[in-house]
């Protein structure tokens, strides 16, 4: 077995401590001599040193991080301003909503990905959740024209989806 781990780029440290694939031995890297714990299972799956890869991972994460002026663009198409200097997609981007003037933090990770997705994204969560409200709001001439197919008559009251109105579900009202 020890030959396996060799093959990975791995060299057991006591080859007595190896019992099966799926249990973790202590390794050393033969590429950078760090010393770690690894399955064999999962070397044969193609996980290596972190050591050896972090300089990867790195330059990985530098392509695909946005530049400064993405992200402005960014959070300003959602209605935004920016109050500070954006980190990482993962990092909260200090913004004031245009809005309402909240200081917020959105992680430009959360909103690509909910535009990625299709969905609408608004500056502050609380200025959101009133956009969607009033989006999705039913006019009082729709409700009338509800209640009226249903045979209900409309009394008065309707304000928002939530509240209750006044109706007459009598049926002599519904003629």
């Amino acid at each position: 077995m020890a030959a396996e781990f060799v093959e990975f780029g791995h060299e057991l440290i006591d080859q007595l401590d190896y019992r099966t694939s799926y249990l973790a031995v202590p390794v050393r890297c033969l590429g950078c001599g760090v010393r770690s714990t690894k399955w064999l299972s999962n070397l044969r799956r193609g996980h290596g040193c972190e050591s050896c890869y972090a300089p990867t991972r790195a330059a990985i994460g530098d392509q695909s991080r946005f530049s400064q002026a993405d992200a402005e663009a960014i959070v300003v198409s959602i209605g935004l301003t920016p109050t500070g200097a954006y980190v990482n997609a993962l990092t909260p981007c200090p913004c004031r909503c245009g809005r309402c003037g909240r200081d917020v933090g959105p992680r430009l990770g959360d909103i690509t990905a909910k535009l990625r997705a299709g969905k609408q994204v608004f500056g502050c969560e609380p200025c959101a959740h009133l956009q969607v409200g009033i989006d999705s709001r039913t006019s009082e001439a729709e409700i009338r024209d509800d209640l009226l197919a249903a045979g209900v008559e409309y009394l008065d009251g309707y304000v928002t989806p939530r509240p209750q109105f006044a109706v007459d579900a009598s049926p002599a009202s519904a003629s």
